[in-house]
């Protein structure tokens, strides 16, 4: 087994090489572009959701309106 010592040597060296690379950065713009762009298409869709619903409302009562003319 190995002293304790050169083991936590790596473990350092290995976590400044960590901290040092950029590989993961634009990995990580991307997800917090996406994210923020998913949060926005579920806003803009419960948004437009009420809206939808007040429509067909409107449509069904001038459709019930429309056949009770008629009858």
């Amino acid at each position: 087994m190995t002293p304790l010592f050169p083991r936590l040597v790596r473990l350092r060296e290995r976590v400044l090489d960590l901290m040092r690379r950029e590989d993961g950065a634009v990995t990580i713009d991307w997800v917090v572009l996406t994210a923020g762009i998913v949060v926005l298409g579920v806003l803009a869709a419960g948004g437009l959701s009420v809206s939808i619903s007040d429509a067909s409302d409107t449509i069904a009562e001038t459709i019930t309106s429309a056949n009770s003319f008629l009858d």
